[in-house]
């Protein structure tokens, strides 16, 4: 039986290394690694479709990782053999992609009260627990990477870094002015 995403990701493949696979949402986050991740057996990961990120969608594609890296991306009749690897299959296979401008404040999910107001009014430790939850949400949406301008991202960046949440990398800009 091919193993589930959360079985490889518990493993600590890096989530940039796997790309955003639709409808495989990790239910733990990995730890990081600047260097090759420790898996020692290849990844192989198809899927219908193949967005390459260079190029026009890819029908019947493949990605393979090796020793943390992506060494192929591309069509299945063209893809080296890859015995012993674990396999996944997904309907569509992209790389994660980028929030380039976004505050993790805490503010409500429900709309009707203005941004300031809230941040002003609501304790932070509220808005913490909600930041938590914010970042799971983007990156179970896809976003792997995210440019926080101002908020709690700095927090949330240390506790995905140590493992205890579930975030895409943060890289953060501190407390708004």
């Amino acid at each position: 039986q091919p193993p589930t995403m959360n079985r490889l990701l518990s493993r600590r493949v890096p989530a940039v290394a796997v790309c955003a696979v639709a409808a495989a949402a990790p239910t733990q986050r990995p730890r990081r690694h600047s260097a090759a991740c420790s898996v020692q057996r290849p990844v192989r990961i198809e899927a219908k479709t193949l967005i390459p990120g260079r190029g026009p969608p890819v029908r019947d594609g493949v990605v393979i990782l090796e020793n943390g890296k992506i060494s192929y991306a591309g069509p299945r009749l063209e893809a080296p053999s890859t015995q012993g690897a674990d396999v996944i299959a997904g309907d569509t296979v992209m790389p994660g992609m980028w929030d380039c401008h976004t505050h993790f404040l805490g503010c409500s999910d429900k709309p009707g009260k203005e941004v300031l107001t809230e941040v002003l009014h609501t304790p932070e430790g509220l808005r913490a627990l909600r930041c938590v939850a914010h970042a799971a949400k983007m990156l179970d949406a896809g976003f792997t990477s995210a440019r926080e301008v101002g908020g709690m991202g700095h927090l949330l960046a240390a506790a995905a870094e140590d493992g205890s949440i579930r975030a895409p990398h943060i890289y953060y800009a501190g407390q708004i002015l």
